[in-house]
């Protein structure tokens, strides 16, 4: 990935970096490693085998060149057998074969938990902040075709309800406007979402919103990065002010309720104006906002400018934090508007990736010395202490204001040696001209700039100018797909939904499965089954399950209960269809339909039963005793965390019997549900005990059965 085109702060600790596209080059690597296990090849000699592959860095190879007083170091190869420079790897065409058809699947909740499918690699734009605009040149797209056939396997073996087309960016691919119309068809009728990152502003038309408010999300986001049309030259991005005036007026009209900026701080030339320039675009888009709703709202990340490794501005100097902090808090002094909410990146946080991405070979012993004090999973706010590193750097003797300062053009670099093919004389031809506020073309819609990769398939299409022009429209009406966000479209007239009760347990791992969790599995597992779910109407639509009351996690059960609605004809085995799709621990155990409309499990489940077992054998010698003083308290008062407070409430309405069972190892429990609301099983037992909850033994709870009470009479919800 990005980081490792400059390996050297990692050399100390990584054997080999692979430079570049992967897709080629892992089956390379992946066969010298099994011939050198096969042939007994020693530590030495299979790195330089390795050191043979095209697009592979092997550190120990390449000695550190001591730099001038105040430039950092430089490498070059310490025997003559490997290359003086690795030169990236760049995979010509993105094939089929590169993209598995079958993801894999969390069955929980994470980050990004959709489907995304990469649409085009690379860009031309050549923002000179950009690592990523560089080290993924050329731009290669991949045909409609492909993404369409890849979507449908996709989704069809992973239940997920949405896709995101993946590029760095995806409104410039020049066949969107098709493939949105394909994966309409494909996707209407099984109600899959379309979203993208972020978008140009310059891009986002009237169309392209019709498809994109399909989306379920509310929010668009919209890089702008800078406040000024002089500032954007300088960076080489070309969108204007009335660009993302145009986009935010489109959006909120559309029905958007909220917009997110991102703008970048600390930028090369940077002026007061330039600050104050993000402040009125800023306070323009709120007041667009407002006058399409009160309560819509504008959310603006502001990122500290670093400079990085491959880019025009690979040679510029980085804010000090101090400064960094003033000019971030100046933009948040000059934004008035209330309906604007401002997030920022800690300066200290953009301090250390700075010297971490211009750092050379010397960086390894202050890493190490900053993961000996403790430093760890770092990307975590709450983790991140800088003083670690300030400490680091001290006891290594490093000087992080070298790799954060301004560095003289005709200098030596630690990343010399890594080649991607775009030339250092364009990197400072660039720089050059953003010093003068010039702008550089697209080159796919203006001309070769002769940035090095000319020799590459992709730019040689786009030299003979048989490249189809970005954006290219067809003919065929806008078509909205996905989740509407007015009103899902109603089954046809003579599609009965069925509607069936399912009764499942969960076992095993799968007790660390939230009731959230459960929810996202059973979505997945009926779209995987091919089982066509009815869908709610409104805003936002949701499939027709409803849940029974919720299990708490690190529980087992043998008796869990849903509801759903289908719209197909009748399945002959409904049971076998969901099994077969289901997570190792979850497992159905029967389903019957439903007829008329009755109240829902949660309002129906009056009754739950519970066998919990003691991991050591009994806690007490007089657990019975204790049980039947629990059972005659006239209250059972328990301290609950409700948001930021803590409650007190009585457990004892809910209490209905405990019986001691095994000699004392197991407890029953006989709880009462109220709409869902009931006691916790550790209350109850840590009110036995006379302890807190957090004094218990791991307990082994499972629960046993869900019940419907009549008067005298119990049945399971499969039997009302």
């Amino acid at each position: 990935g990005p980081c490792a085109f400059n390996p050297e702060p990692m050399a100390d600790f990584i054997d080999a970096f692979l430079i570049g596209d992967g897709e080629e080059a892992i089956l390379e690597v992946a066969r010298v490693v099994a011939a050198a296990k096969k042939e007994g090849f020693d530590r030495e000699q299979a790195l330089l085998r390795l050191a043979g592959v095209p697009g592979v860095y092997v550190p120990r190879f390449y000695a550190p060149v001591p730099g001038d007083k105040g430039r950092p170091q430089s490498v070059r190869p310490s025997r003559a057998d490997v290359p003086e420079k690795v030169v990236a790897r760049v995979t010509a065409h993105l094939k089929p074969d590169y993209y598995p058809l079958a993801p894999l699947v969390p069955l929980i909740g994470i980050s990004h938990d959709r489907l995304t499918v990469e649409v085009m690699r690379g860009c031309t734009r050549g923002c000179r902040f950009c690592n990523a605009g560089f080290i993924y040149r050329p731009v290669r797209e991949r045909s409609a075709e492909d993404i369409l056939h890849q979507a449908r396997e996709q989704i069809a073996r992973s239940g997920f309800d949405e896709i995101s087309l993946l590029s760095l960016s995806t409104s410039d691919y020049s066949q969107l406007r098709p493939l949105l119309e394909k994966l309409s068809a494909a996707f209407k009728e099984k109600m899959v979402s379309i979203s993208f990152p972020s978008l140009r502003p310059e891009n986002f038309t009237r169309e392209m919103a019709q498809f994109a408010k399909g989306v379920r999300k509310s929010g668009l986001t919209l890089a702008p990065e800078a406040g000024t049309s002089r500032l954007r030259a300088v960076i080489n991005k070309t969108n204007t002010n009335e660009d993302l005036l145009r986009a935010a007026e489109l959006a909120f009209s559309e029905g958007w309720t909220v917009i997110k900026l991102y703008f970048m701080v600390g930028q090369p030339t940077e002026r007061d104006e330039d600050l104050q320039g993000i402040a009125n675009l800023i306070n323009e888009v709120a007041r667009i906002a407002r006058r399409y709703g009160q309560g819509n709202k504008v959310n603006v990340s502001l990122s500290p400018f670093v400079p990085k490794p491959h880019t025009p501005f690979q040679w510029e100097e980085q804010c000090d934090r101090r400064t960094m902090g003033d000019k971030i808090h100046r933009v948040c002094d000059l934004v008035k508007a209330k309906n604007v909410h401002i997030n920022w990146r800690d300066p200290n946080v953009a301090f250390l990736e700075g010297v971490l991405a211009r750092g050379d070979r010397r960086l390894g012993a202050a890493i190490e010395q900053a993961w000996r004090s403790g430093a760890r999973l770092e990307g975590w706010s709450e983790l991140f202490d800088v003083k670690r590193w300030e400490d680091a750097f001290a006891r290594t003797g490093i000087d992080p204001g070298l790799y954060l300062g301004a560095w003289a053009l005709d200098g030596p670099l630690p990343w010399d040696h890594i080649d991607k093919g775009v030339s250092k004389r364009f990197l400072v031809a660039e720089r050059l001209k953003a010093a003068s506020a010039q702008e550089t073309n697209d080159c796919r819609r203006d001309r070769c700039h002769g940035c090095g990769l000319m020799t590459q398939p992709a730019c040689q299409e786009v030299i003979a100018g048989r490249v189809s022009p970005l954006g290219a429209a067809s003919a065929t009406p806008v078509s909205h797909y996905g989740r509407g966000r007015k009103k899902a479209a109603p089954a046809p007239a003579q599609v009965v939904a069925r509607t069936m009760r399912m009764r499942y347990r969960k076992r095993g791992l799968a007790r660390f499965l939230s009731h959230l969790d459960v929810v996202r599995v059973f979505e997945r597992v009926f779209a995987r089954a091919g089982i066509r779910l009815a869908y709610s109407q409104g805003f936002n639509p949701r499939p027709k399950i409803a849940y029974g009351p919720a299990l708490a996690v690190g529980h087992e059960s043998e008796a869990e209960y849903l509801d759903f609605q289908y719209l197909d004809a009748p399945h002959a085995n409904l049971a076998a269809l969901v099994g077969a799709q289901l997570p190792e621990g979850i497992e159905v155990m029967e389903i019957r339909p439903l007829y008329g409309k009755g109240a829902s499990l949660t309002a129906l489940i009056t009754q739950a039963e519970y066998l919990v077992t003691f991991p050591d054998g009994a806690p007490s010698a007089d657990l019975e005793r204790r049980a039947a003083a629990l059972v005659a308290r006239p209250s059972i008062r328990v301290q609950r965390q409700k948001a930021e407070e803590v409650v007190e409430i009585d457990i004892r309405r809910f209490l209905r019997r405990i019986e001691v069972r095994e000699g004392g190892k197991e407890l029953f429990l006989e709880l009462g549900l109220d709409n869902g609301r009931t006691a916790r099983v550790e209350e109850v037992v840590a009110a036995l005990l006379q302890c807190d909850e957090r004094e218990l033994p791991p307990l082994r709870v499972v629960r046993t059965r869900l019940a419907v009470n009549f008067g005298q009479v119990s049945r399971t919800p499969l039997e009302v």
